[in-house]
Order: structure tokens, then sequence, then C-alpha cells
């Protein structure tokens, strides 16, 4: 069950436009360097809606959330990529919004990646010791042929 963020739902009139992989709610447009997890190389945009009463809602997640909460079909780490291409993307509970009377105990229902970035750590390896390091990172790149929708699964 995620935190419900009343102080921050309370004072400001407008909807969130999307909620971060904490489920946080965020007003600003969504971009890949706001999304919770700053050392993510990988993220998505989701529509998912609540399993019990069924609203919608726009979510980020990140490889590495993605991971704890994709049905687990093996132990091994995937791309967030590889977990779209397999419809195994999955948000977990809904944001915290009291949208009904049980939807933040429930799970959510993945409809769509309506956004899919990566980045690619720059790395140099240095001639006098022959040691690999990290340089930076390189910027964000949409990629649409992973903004797809999600089949209902049934579960």
């Amino acid at each position: 069950m995620l935190q419900h963020y009343e102080d921050i739902l309370s004072r400001i009139a407008e909807p969130p436009r999307w909620f971060d992989e904490q489920g946080v709610p965020r007003y600003c447009e969504f971009a890949p360097h706001c999304i919770a997890n700053i050392y993510a190389d990988e993220c998505a945009l989701l529509a998912i809606e609540c399993q019990s009463c069924g609203r919608p809602f726009i979510v980020a997640l990140d490889a590495a959330m993605a991971n704890r909460t994709a049905i687990k079909k093996s132990a091994e780490w995937r791309t967030l990529a590889d977990i779209i291409r397999s419809h195994d993307i999955h948000y977990g509970d809904p944001p915290n919004v009291d949208c009904c009377g049980v939807g933040h105990t429930q799970n959510s229902n993945p409809r769509r990646v309506l956004e899919y970035w990566e980045r690619i750590q720059e790395t140099y390896t240095d001639p006098a010791s022959g040691l690999r390091a990290i340089r930076g990172w390189r910027h964000w790149t949409r990629d649409h042929s992973l903004e797809i929708e999600i089949p209902d699964s049934g579960k």
C-alpha cells in the first residue's frame, strides 16, 4: 500500500498530472528526469487503473521498480524494455487517493505504456590503467515503439 499524500493533495486544487514510482503526486508535465530514481537509465509513463473501482491513473515506473513488481517468470534482472515487450509490466498498488473504499489496498491493472525513455551511461577506459569508468549520462531518448497497449491478462 502506498502512502496517502493528503498534506499535498488537500492543498493543491488541481489534480495531479501523474504519480511517480512511489505514488507521490506530481503536478508538472512528465519528463524522465523528474522521476524519483535519479539513477534510472530507463523509465516509462503508464496508464493504469484501480483494480477495484477502475479509476484511471498516470504513473511513472523505472526499471528497478518494474523488476520488483513485474509478473515474475524468472529471478534474473530484465530491462524495462524487455518487461514491456513481454507484457509483464506492472505498477503494483494504485496511488493512494482514496478513490474507493479499498482501492489503496488493491492492485492496479496496466492499460498502456504512454511513453518509454532510456539513457545510456557513457564510459571510457583509462589508457594508463586500463580501468573503465563512467563519464556521465547521455540525454534521455524516447522510443515510441515501446508505447503499446497492455492486453488484459485477467490477473
